[in-house]
């Protein structure tokens, strides 16, 4: 139990979030600022100013995740990607576009700006009474917090609006939301117009710890832009992926498998030096008897309700036990031979019960005292009748069964199962009827 509880302990340990790692360093996000302009065919060019102190670390640069999944689930393309005066790295992986900054071969500490742009598609929002632009700034996959942030969303200057608000009957547009924290969180945050109504500011009103970012929606009126297609738009899994998790929600399930898979190696390990059979022991042989007073024919009654072949065989054996039959086996001749065995008759008195009797007599007659096993298949078969009828009279005089009707017949049983499946089912309907209206 001890190493059980040491393993568990040193898994914990190592899946430990990195992100506590990192803050004891100091490492830290001192300002992230992101502006997006919303151009006229709908295209977003965003820009991107991250102030990053690494503390007294020395790292090569910064991992920038970028969701691609817009507000309505649809698939953004991202495009004309740049990080100004930086060695960089763009790649693909599904649902999130991971672009890698900074030198392999160079290492940076203290603070470092970073500046990143690229284009979006398909990040546009179009509702019934409103079309909006709903924008994750920071992401929320940061393993450092972020001491502020800020973010723009506004019209290019180009875009006609009209100057004055416009009333619908859900929204004041133009309009403005801004939420903070993890994944998914309406934790809201500060949000105000500028340049008239052509745009909005957003800015978190506390320290964003690793896992959290911050998100602004800015809505405006119909018309401006043609909705996509639905046969040009990839749809993906609308339930969410595990970017969208965040930092904390990965950490959690990587915890969760570190110590599953833990917990299988103990008990794999457990198995193989406890578990096991010892070795040295051998084959186990069990041995069996029948309880005292009963012979091997009437405890396979008993047990099965009925006479079987293998209650007259052991009866059989038992005579040889005994020392009134003698018993051996005739290997097989050819090809096409089959084994079987010798019975010779070597006393028959002294007999305990009436299946000895009947069996001998089934066996030999009145005047064999040897035959082959081979030739009495029919014979025997003829005799199992005649000793399941004194089976089923003996268990009733012994009041285990009150008539020898009841010995062997599974009817009442048939019939007690069919009524309980049947009742199930009314019962099911009835209520099922109940609880979607049928029945009034």
């Amino acid at each position: 139990m001890r190493k059980l509880f040491t393993l568990l302990f040193a898994i914990i340990i190592l899946s430990a979030p990195v992100s506590y790692v990192k803050a004891e360093s100091g490492e830290k996000i001192i300002s992230f600022n992101s502006v997006a302009i919303i151009q006229e065919d709908g295209m977003v060019n965003v820009k991107e100013v991250i102030k990053y102190d690494f503390g007294v670390e020395n790292k090569h640069g910064i991992y920038r995740n970028i969701s691609l999944t817009s507000s309505q689930g649809r698939s953004m393309n991202i495009s004309n990607i740049n990080v100004v005066g930086e060695n960089y790295k763009v790649e693909d992986q599904g649902d999130t576009l991971n672009i890698r900054i900074g030198d392999p071969d160079k290492y940076v500490s203290g603070l470092k700006t970073y500046t990143i742009e690229y284009t979006v598609d398909n990040a546009l929002g179009f509702f019934s009474d409103h079309d909006e632009l709903y924008w994750n700034f920071t992401g929320t996959e940061w393993e450092v917090p972020i001491e502020s942030a800020t973010g723009n969303i506004s019209l290019t200057s180009n875009i006609i609006i009209n100057s004055s608000p416009l009333s619908t009957s859900t929204y004041q547009l133009p309009s403005a939301w801004c939420y903070q924290g993890s994944y998914g969180s309406k934790e809201q945050c500060a949000a105000q117009f500028f340049s008239g109504i052509r745009g909005a500011q957003f800015e978190s009103s506390r320290i964003l710890k690793p896992g959290e970012g911050m998100s602004g929606a800015y809505g405006f009126e119909r018309g401006i832009f043609t909705p996509p297609s639905e046969k040009s738009i990839e749809k993906r899994f609308e339930l969410g992926s595990l970017s969208s998790l965040g930092m904390g929600g990965k950490v959690g399930l990587m915890s969760i498998f570190g110590i599953f898979l833990g917990a299988l190696g103990y008990m794999i390990k457990t198995w193989f030096n406890k578990g096991r059979d010892s070795a040295g022991l051998g084959t186990i042989v069990p041995q069996y008897d029948v309880p005292e007073g009963m012979s091997p024919i009437l405890s396979e009654a008993l047990v099965k309700r009925r006479l079987g072949s293998r209650g007259v065989t052991a009866q059989i054996i038992d005579l040889a036990i005994r020392g009134h039959i003698k018993i051996t086996r005739i290997e097989k001749k050819g090809m096409f031979g089959k084994v079987d065995y010798q019975f010779d008759l070597l006393n028959s008195s002294g007999l305990k019960s009436e299946y000895d009797t009947t069996l001998l007599e089934g066996l030999f007659g009145s005047t064999k005292t040897s035959v082959r096993s081979s030739a009495q298949t029919n014979k025997l078969a003829d005799e199992l009748s005649k000793l399941d009828q004194i089976s089923k009279k003996e268990m009733t005089s012994r009041g285990w069964y009150q008539t020898a009707k009841e010995v062997g017949t599974t009817l009442p049983f048939v019939i007690t199962g069919f009524a309980s499946f049947a009742i199930g089912i009314i019962e099911f309907l009835t209520l099922r009827s109940v609880m979607f209206g049928i029945v009034s």
